[in-house]
């Protein structure tokens, strides 16, 4: 991802239930804790 985005498109995913959370990198390189845990049902 670049450093502008705040969108992700994820292709392929089976239909159920998926759970995601991000993290961000500044630009000396150091990452954030991951956000919440947020789920999400493909049908």
């Amino acid at each position: 991802m670049s450093a502008t985005s705040d969108s992700y498109y994820f292709d392929n995913l089976k239909p159920g239930e998926h759970y995601f959370a991000v993290t961000v990198v500044d630009t000396d390189g150091f990452e954030s804790e991951p956000s919440k845990i947020l789920p999400k049902t493909v049908r």
